[in-house]
C-alpha cells in the first residue's frame, strides 16, 4: 500500500564457511545477503526476488572444508 521508487536491479552473495563440518564463519542466510544487495543504493526493499543457495566441498571424504553461499537477485526499491 506505500508508493515507491525502483532503483535498478540488485544482487548480493553472502557465504558461510566451514572447517571440518563443525566449526562454522561467516553470514550465508538470506538476510545478509540482501543487505548486501541493498548496500549500495540505499534501497528499501528488493521485488521479483530470485534467490540460490549453494554448496561446495573440497575433499569431501574428510569433509576438510566446505562452504555455502546464499545470492539474491532482484529489484531494489525505495519507499517515498
Amino acid at each position: 500500500g506505500k508508493s515507491y521508487k525502483e532503483l535498478g536491479p540488485v544482487e548480493g552473495q553472502k557465504c558461510r564457511h566451514f572447517i571440518l563440518a563443525i566449526i562454522p564463519f561467516g553470514d550465508g542466510d538470506l538476510a545478509h545477503a540482501v543487505e548486501e544487495a541493498l548496500a549500495p543504493k540505499e534501497g528499501d526493499a528488493i521485488l521479483n526476488a530470485d534467490v540460490e543457495t549453494s554448496l561446495y566441498g573440497f575433499i569431501p571424504i574428510y569433509n576438510v572444508y566446505s562452504f555455502t553461499c546464499t545470492t539474491v537477485k532482484g529489484i531494489a526499491i525505495k519507499f517515498d
